[in-house]
């Protein structure tokens, strides 16, 4: 990492670890993203549909190695896959769909418009696609104006992020006048997607290069967005070393420091890592 000649007054910086919150490297995963959503499927569908005789931390267990053998088996083998009837059966006890979805969907699931309405769908609910804890009414009547803030859990916990700027304008004496936007989409149409060498590259190089670097890979349990699988997976296939490779998995959504539990459990995590990059 360092300067390139079009920067040429930027100093190179030597970085001994990098801490990801919600890991999503904008890349084509060579992987069925219904494998990798299973355990966000099971931790969500534990969360509002407890089971008896079994751990939520077992039930994620059973479902990530459900996804990565048999069903990962299944998604590879397609049409082609002689016991469909069975996997969809063990789909529906993970993630609280009914086995005809599975079925009618080719064993296939999409977190925003299938998983999210269709789990608490007895009870007319949809889950927030950015913390599967929270709720609202699904009904179909109500337009969506805004692709975020129109969401379960983004709708209540953005309003309490402004007021709490707010107070700390006011607590700090701060007298910009400029204004604090909880969503900026300018800023993601803005965003260069486009690069030479994909992130994971990019991240595997600088810690060939630099052998001293740790990788912390962060996410929350509910996060229907980018999720908890989607980060062991590209923690375990961007070719990195993995003795510099900490997996954290927290029970909270897309931001995985709200609620005292998980901010509790993160910022432990959090400090014995940059402690040990130091």
């Amino acid at each position: 990492m360092g300067a390139g000649p079009e920067k040429a007054d930027t100093m190179g910086i030597s970085v001994s670890g990098i801490f990801l919150l919600g890991s999503y490297f904008i890349e084509k995963l060579p992987v069925e993203a219904s494998a990798t959503d299973l355990i966000t499927m099971a931790a969500t569908n534990y969360f509002h549909n407890p089971k008896e005789n079994i751990s939520q931390k077992d039930f994620i267990d059973e479902a990530f190695t459900f996804a990565s053998t048999e069903y990962a088996t299944a998604l590879f083998l397609g049409d082609t896959c002689p016991n469909k009837e069975e996997i969809a059966d063990k789909l529906a006890y993970y993630s609280g769909i009914d086995k005809t979805y599975w079925l009618r969907h080719h064993l296939h699931m999409d977190m925003q418009k299938g998983f999210a309405h269709k789990l608490l769908e007895d009870k007319g609910l949809a889950l927030g696609f950015y913390d599967g804890r929270y709720t609202w009414n699904d009904d179909p009547e109500i337009m969506e104006a805004n692709v975020i803030a129109d969401d379960p859990a983004m709708g209540q916990y953005t309003p309490a992020f402004q007021t709490a700027y707010g107070l700390m304008r006011q607590e700090l004496n701060i007298t910009s006048d400029r204004i604090s936007k909880g969503l900026v989409f300018d800023v993601n149409m803005t965003w260069n997607r486009e690069f030479k060498t994909s992130p994971a590259q990019s991240l595997a190089g600088c810690m060939r290069r630099n052998k001293q670097m740790k990788v912390f890979f962060a996410s929350g349990l509910y996060d229907l967005c980018t999720t908890a699988g989607n980060a062991r997976y590209l923690a375990t296939h961007s070719n990195l070393d993995q003795n510099r490779v900490t997996i954290g998995e927290y029970p909270s959504g897309h931001m995985a420091y709200l609620g005292k539990e998980s901010f509790d459990l993160l910022a432990k995590d959090m400090r014995a890592f940059f402690e040990s990059c130091i």
